[in-house]
């Protein structure tokens, strides 16, 4: 019983915590990397983000 507690708290707490690994945002972009539309990269201090967009209709690129 024990075990079965112990391995099921386990894998819920792996489970809740994929949506902060995978939303993290980041501050580092590497030479290899890229920026695709709504990514954006977010200043350790969280005081500036960078982003890029593009209206509708348009096949231009801003960035905000």
């Amino acid at each position: 019983m024990g075990t079965i507690f112990f391995l099921l708290f386990f894998l819920l707490s792996i489970y809740s915590s994929i949506p902060t690994i995978i939303s993290t945002p980041t501050n580092i972009i590497m030479t290899n990397q890229s920026i695709a539309e709504g990514e954006t990269v977010v200043s350790s201090g969280g005081t500036f983000e960078l982003g890029f967009f593009s209206p509708s209709g348009s096949s231009k690129r801003y960035a905000f």
